[in-house]
């Protein structure tokens, strides 16, 4: 009975001494990226990108379209004319009859042929916008992880000289309230990183000329 209550007693001191000792931060990871400079330059590009290789497929697309259509409109004109054919069959002669449903099959024959073409531009269509989804989202990878490692290194600089032992992803906590939210800190000293970081690209070398 003793021992319980001054494991009880050790625990409720550790707990008392942790929640005081340790200062825990939290940021919201997704509003950096989405309201930072560096992080609003990198969605920029990524959506400038994306425009640039979805414009081809705008045409494919118009392209695909109107074969698909033109195609409806043609089996529909074909089995209006095999009906006719039926109807009309017994009221035709044989050779006459011969002909025509000659004449109806390589219809059907041609436009297989240009529903299995069809089907085919359409199968090369999806593969090749699978390949630029896929660009695009290599090339967002590319750019967020350098994005990423500095965020890091930003929030290790500031914990440092602020003093906190934890930083947490807001997102991630079932709960912390608003006084633990740094997030607006981290995106200004990033700001200021990029703004400094954009003046040295933007700073001309003096001429040498004479």
């Amino acid at each position: 009975m003793k021992s319980s209550k001054l494991a009880l007693v050790i625990t409720t001191l550790f707990f008392n001494y942790t929640t005081h000792a340790v200062h825990i931060v939290t940021v919201k990871t997704e509003s950096i990226i989405k309201e930072s400079t560096w992080g609003l330059k990198i969605q920029n590009e990524v959506a400038k990108k994306q425009k640039d290789l979805a414009k081809p497929f705008e045409k494919i697309e118009l392209e695909l379209k109107k074969q698909e259509a033109d195609l409806i409109e043609e089996q529909k004109t074909l089995a209006k004319e095999d009906e006719a054919f039926k109807a009309q069959a017994g009221l035709l002669s044989a050779e006459a009859r011969v002909d025509k449903y000659e004449e109806l099959q390589k219809k059907h024959r041609d436009l297989e042929e240009k529903v299995a073409d069809f089907q085919r531009a359409m199968r090369k269509a999806h593969e090749d916008a699978k390949k630029v989804d896929e660009k695009l989202a290599a090339f967002y990878r590319k750019e967020m992880m350098a994005f990423e490692q500095e965020i890091k290194a930003v929030i290790e600089e500031i914990a440092k000289a602020e003093g906190w032992d934890i930083v947490l992803a807001k997102e991630a906590a079932i709960f912390a309230s608003d006084t633990t939210d740094k997030t607006n800190i981290i995106i200004k000293k990033l700001n200021d990183k990029e703004a400094k970081k954009n003046n040295v690209k933007g700073t001309s070398t003096p001429s040498t000329k004479k």
